[in-house]
């Protein structure tokens, strides 16, 4: 991708594993820029699809509302003193709770740490799944918590990043009126229910790509604001 390095901890084989066994590894593999002075767009997003995933831990307004500021500042649609009033006020939300939690904590250090906020998005996925097993096996719930995070971590990393391996070229030729309009309709709704359409228009142009059409197709691919597909047919990094 332009402007990012590439300096990967893990293999080809090892970005694919599922679940994955390196996950941090395979982490700090994500493709990065190397001047930062605002967050880094591709690595905030991933931490935000994350966050909606324990979104109903966040009790305190100020918290759930860092998840909405993180997401408009990847895209630039905010002031840097908007994003600074809202990670003031989720610290304050922090602080004065009684029982600060782990996704609280993620959603406090979200907008400038994204690394620590995915640590912490592990442990809050586990506490959620033993909160919900009630007198059941609560440790084997918080293993089996975390576990699921950090498969939902490296899928998202592979939906927002693709292969880093082996970057997908894409044509300009295929970046039509109706492939545009398809990609920034999903993206700004966070609906793509029409990815296969995607597909469609795409290979109606002359895609051959086997790697953009399956993953549009694949039935079991979860997307998010991001995703390495619609990306590329917006022309965004």
């Amino acid at each position: 991708m332009d402007g990012y390095c590439f300096e990967p901890q893990v293999d080809e084989d090892e970005w694919h594993e599922t679940p994955p066994k390196r996950l941090w590894s395979m982490w700090c593999s994500m493709p990065y820029r190397p001047e930062r002075n605002d967050p880094d767009r591709k690595r905030l997003l991933v931490v935000v699809a994350l966050m909606r995933a324990v979104e109903d831990q966040l009790t305190d307004p100020r918290l759930r509302a860092t998840i909405g500021v993180a997401e408009a500042a990847a895209d630039g649609l905010v002031t840097h003193h908007e994003v600074e009033a809202a990670l003031r006020r989720a610290e304050e939300a922090y602080d004065g709770a009684d029982l600060p939690d782990r996704a609280a904590a993620a959603a406090a250090r979200l907008l400038y740490e994204e690394n620590e906020a995915a640590e912490m998005l592990v442990g809050a996925a586990g506490s959620r799944a033993a909160l919900l097993a009630g007198d059941g096996d609560r440790k084997a719930a918080y293993a089996a918590g975390v576990a699921d995070m950090g498969d939902r971590i490296a899928r998202m990393i592979r939906e927002v990043h693709g292969n880093p391996f082996r970057t997908a070229a894409f044509e300009p030729a295929w970046r039509t009126d109706t492939a545009v309009s398809l990609a920034r309709g999903m993206y700004e709704a966070r609906d793509f229910a029409a990815m296969p359409i995607l597909a469609d228009a795409l290979q109606d142009v002359g895609c051959d790509s086997d790697g953009i059409l399956s993953h549009c197709r694949d039935p079991h691919q979860v997307h998010v604001r991001g995703g390495w597909v619609v990306d590329l047919v917006l022309g965004r990094s």
